[in-house]
């Protein structure tokens, strides 16, 4: 089920390198522009524990099923802590991956997604999004888009998943297509390689017809 409280929950789903954190920004700094009362947050995170698990995960070598757990862990303590108190505050909540994202970058097939969203639905409490808007780009243009950001961030501390081959992309970006076929009522797909300003115009245009709002833009 969706999320029945009287907020709204919008995720930004996509590979590494798509935009999905500037146009989750974005969206966030529009809803308030708008009037509407929103905060934002990103996952793995979202939480003082949260965010020391993302540490852990995103640069410590570990199976995949370790992964997982701290991931699930994490997200409990988001839901719990951060995203479920503000729902109920009334506030929209845009937060920079969720459940889709770990559908494709901890299973390997679909018979292990479902393991997944089996333990989703017993541990959180079958927890979903209102909307996911995902941002989907070629991972040729992914890579050079990490490379342009990791320079413009002056490191080279790229973290385990931006600094896997392009053919890690590929299979996180056709797993990212095979999961929006599993949830087509509340996932809708968004061309990432066009201007900032383009994309960010077809997420409002998206917004405004699928949570029934009419932001300016």
């Amino acid at each position: 089920m969706s999320n029945t409280t009287i907020g709204k929950f919008i995720t930004f789903e996509g590979n590494e390198g798509s935009g999905k954190t500037t146009q989750s920004k974005l969206l966030y700094e529009k809803l308030l522009d708008n009037g509407i009362k929103a905060v934002w947050t990103r996952e793995i995170g979202g939480t003082d524990i949260a965010e020391l698990i993302r540490d852990i995960v995103l640069f410590k070598d570990m199976s995949i099923t370790t992964e997982l757990l701290l991931i699930m862990a994490a997200r409990y303590e988001h839901i719990e802590k951060f995203i479920r108190p503000n729902l109920n505050e009334g506030k929209w909540v845009i937060c920079d991956r969720f459940i889709d994202s770990t559908l494709c970058y901890q299973s390997k097939n679909s018979e292990e997604q479902q393991l997944i969203l089996e333990l989703h639905r017993k541990l959180l409490d079958n927890f979903f999004p209102d909307l996911t808007l995902i941002i989907n780009v070629s991972p040729s243009i992914a890579m050079q888009r990490i490379k342009i950001r990791e320079i413009h961030k002056n490191t080279n501390q790229l973290n385990k998943f931006d600094s896997r081959s392009q053919q890690f992309h590929q299979k996180i970006t056709d797993a990212f297509i095979q999961v929006s076929k599993l949830f087509p009522e509340r996932i809708v797909q968004i061309n990432g390689e066009p201007m900032i300003e383009d994309v960010s115009s077809e997420v409002i245009n998206i917004i405004n017809n699928k949570m029934k709002v009419n932001l300016l833009r």
